[in-house]
């Protein structure tokens, strides 16, 4: 589009939401409640000035760790919001003690905005179980991907949605796409979906596919979770790529694939 061409970089529309979680290690949900402010237009030091007000907080669960989660974004007409950076507040600390500070009035703190990526880097993101079987005589191999564990949370507030998309390389261009279904809020999405792929005159050596998980969202850009390689000229090992495309009888074989960040 030509008005992003045109646009400065440095001027953004921005507009907070505010939701009240759960940040306790074993649960993941929905936000308690949620609000958001309006858009600040082309600023890049914009101020908001809005009041909000979440009641019956005690009420909601005692037992719970309870937060704010303040996360900043951006608004664009023509795609989809995108998430800049998040901060959370705790209000109520582990068990039911409710933060000092907010015993007065009214509390003023600045804290860093943490950049959505950076907080994805520093735990892990993961494994996906993939299963290969070439097909020498048809000049084919089936990549089944049955299933993902131990994924992680986006932000705290929910599980997340994920699906994943598979590239296909030959002689290092992209030359095929293919995508799964979307599993809703789950960290251990079960996929059991099998997608084949033809090799150019059965040229194994200049093959290799990317496979990048990704959470889905209906209102905001899909964030990427983690990726990994499969196949030749790839920074991973070749070992289960060698034992399905070299044996004499054509067989399934599954591994294990840990998921790496994504490089933006």
């Amino acid at each position: 589009f030509v008005h992003r061409h045109h646009r400065s970089p440095t001027l953004i529309d921005s507009y907070v939401r505010i939701e009240l979680i759960s940040t306790k290690n074993d649960t993941a949900q929905e936000p308690y409640q949620s609000m958001r402010t309006h858009i600040v237009k082309k600023d890049t030091h914009p101020v908001y000035d809005e009041l909000f007000e979440f009641s019956n907080i005690r009420q909601i669960n005692n037992s719970n760790q309870l937060s704010f989660l303040f996360t900043l974004l951006t608004y664009d007409t023509f795609t989809r919001d995108e998430i800049l950076g998040e901060v959370i507040f705790s209000i109520i600390l582990p068990d039911g003690i409710i933060h000092n500070a907010l015993e007065s009035n009214e509390i003023i703190f600045t804290q860093d905005i943490t950049p959505r990526h950076r907080q994805l880097s520093s735990q892990q993101l993961g494994q996906m179980l993939i299963s290969l079987c070439y097909q020498p005589i048809d000049s084919t191999i089936t990549l089944i991907v049955l299933k993902a564990s131990n994924l992680p949370r986006i932000g705290a507030t929910r599980l997340i949605n994920p699906y994943f998309k598979i590239y296909m390389f030959y002689k290092g261009q992209r030359i095929i796409k293919k995508r799964s279904t979307i599993q809703r809020s789950t960290q251990c999405p079960v996929y059991n979906e099998c997608f084949t792929f033809h090799i150019p005159d059965n040229d194994l050596k200049n093959t290799h596919f990317d496979i990048i998980v990704l959470d889905y969202d209906h209102h905001m850009k899909h964030e990427p979770i983690g990726t990994f390689s499969i196949g030749n000229n790839t920074n991973e090992t070749n070992q289960h790529w060698d034992d399905a495309c070299h044996r004499q009888i054509a067989k399934q074989i599954a591994q294990w694939y840990q998921l790496k960040p994504f490089n933006y």
